[in-house]
């Protein structure tokens, strides 16, 4: 099944590529949030964080995704419980 999306200039997406792109984008914020090795990672390159940990995202997504700052995922991290946080992968610590 095709979706058009008029935000999108009209263009045709296969709605498995849509939602498995989404699940991509969903789980790089959560390692962004909860993994402070590979926010470490992504802030110096977000497409090589996101090449070497298996996070396909399309060319736009990694675009829209790097103009955000990774600072605010580090901040975001700091408010949630210690025991949410991948395990072992804390800097400086």
């Amino acid at each position: 099944m095709f979706l058009v999306c008029p935000k999108r200039d009209n263009f045709l997406w296969n709605k498995e590529e849509v939602y498995m792109s989404q699940k991509a984008v969903e789980l790089l914020i959560g390692r962004l949030i909860t993994d402070d090795q590979f926010r470490q990672m992504a802030s110096t390159s977000l497409s090589d964080a996101c090449f070497k940990n298996g996070l396909e995202l399309t060319s736009m997504e990694i675009d829209l995704l790097s103009r955000m700052e990774i600072k605010s995922f580090a901040e975001l991290s700091c408010c949630i419980d210690p025991g949410l946080r991948r395990a072992g992968r804390s800097v400086g610590n």
